[in-house]
This record gives structure tokens, sequence and C-alpha cells, in this order.
């Protein structure tokens, strides 16, 4: 029987997985791993905007996608980088996350398709964060008396007043350097993200940098030798 699902949802069905490897030999159920793409078999007409119009999917019934069933628990699995990734270069028209996803603003700017459970500012090996009931949040807010309030749609992540100095800020900048590094090398070396995540190629390829990223690659050096 065939159906259509409400507004901006899909049906996906999993591809079949591999029974055999390359040589030949068969591979037993047991052993088998879950498939890691599937296929829309329906889609709906769209969400409506802020205006009430219908915006249509970007994706359609036959459009090959990607599932991921990493279990992160309640981290995020991946964030822009990995989606930019997979979406614009591998040539997945979206992706099904069994689990959450961070960055979510920037997802939702770039207008990928991707379904989650949620999102969360927390990534896979981000320390675990303690929830409060509400009833002891409200206890908890003359502690963060000066603290700074980071919100976004992912949620909201504080920083206790006494950490805030000049190791934090540092830190910061680390970050920001390296987040435009990599995706200096995803959009215009090409770069795949084991390449740029897990290898950091860029430590070792800087001809191929601009004079604004070497310049800063030696700050984030400094930083990674003081890791060491």
């Amino acid at each position: 029987m065939k159906f259509r699902p409400l507004h901006d949802r899909v049906v996906v069905e999993r591809l079949e997985a591999e029974e055999k490897t390359a040589s030949g030999i068969i591979i037993p159920d047991s052993a088998q791993e879950k498939p890691m793409q599937g296929k829309i078999i329906a889609a709906g007409s769209g969400a409506r905007d802020e205006t009430g119009k219908i915006q249509p999917l970007d994706v359609k019934e036959g459009d090959v996608v990607l599932i991921f069933t990493h279990n992160c628990k309640n981290h995020a699995i991946f964030g822009g980088l990995i989606a930019k990734y997979l979406l614009l270069y591998k040539l997945a028209s979206a992706i099904v996350v069994e689990g959450k996803v961070r960055d979510a603003a920037y997802l939702k700017r770039e207008n990928f398709s991707i379904w989650c459970e949620g999102v969360t500012p927390l990534g896979c090996y981000n320390k675990k964060t303690r929830a409060y009931p509400l009833a002891k949040k409200k206890k908890l807010i003359n502690q963060f008396e000066g603290s700074i309030a980071i919100c976004d749609e992912c949620g909201v992540t504080i920083i206790p007043k006494k950490r805030i100095n000049k190791e934090m800020f540092d830190k910061l900048q680390q970050i920001e350097i390296q987040e435009d590094l990599w995706f200096f090398c995803l959009d215009t070396l090409k770069w795949d993200t084991k390449k740029i995540v897990c290898d950091k190629a860029y430590l070792k390829d800087t001809e191929l940098l601009s004079k604004n990223h070497i310049r800063n690659l030696s700050k984030l050096k400094i930083s990674l030798d003081k890791k060491k």
C-alpha cells in the first residue's frame, strides 16, 4: 500500500547488507553490519515556513541517504563539518541519524536535509554534563552570577565565572583557528574529513595554505606543542 508522509517527514528503507566479501566469502547474518545506506520510498510535501508557505523538500522518492546508528548516548554524533562533507562531496541526498547532532544553526542556514532525534551543544567526546530539575535550577541562578551563558538552537552552555580568564579565551581562539583551517581544507582543498580532523594533514602540507592560514597555523602549532 502506497502512502505519503505528512509535512517534511520521509520513509527510509535500508538497503540490503552485503552478503559476500569482495573475494566471494559468505558473511553470516550475525556478522553482517547494519547498512549505512537507505533509499527514500516516500516523502512528504514539505513544511510551512514563517509566512505559511509550503517549502518543498530537497529529496524525493528513490534518493539514496546515509544512515548513522553510532551510539553517542546523549551527545551529538556529528556537526557542521562532517554534514557538509557527506552531503556536498559524497553525493548523499540526505542523512538520517539515530541520535543527536550539533551546530544546528549552521545546518539550518545551509538547508541541509537531515533527520535526527534532536540537537545538543555536546560533541561525542565532550565531558558529561549534569541535568538539574527546575526547582534546583532556580536555586543555582545565584551561583552563576557573573558567568557567561552561550545560547543557540542546540541548547545552553554555562561558562562559570572562575573559568573566565586568559586561558579560556586562548582556547577559544585556538578552536576558531582550527575550524577555519578545517573548512578551508574541506571547501578549497576538497580533502576528506579523516585527512583533516584525524590526520591533521594541514600541519605537513603548509604549501597549500594561504599566508593568513600559515600565520594562524603557527599559533595553533604552539598550542599543540603545549598539549604534548
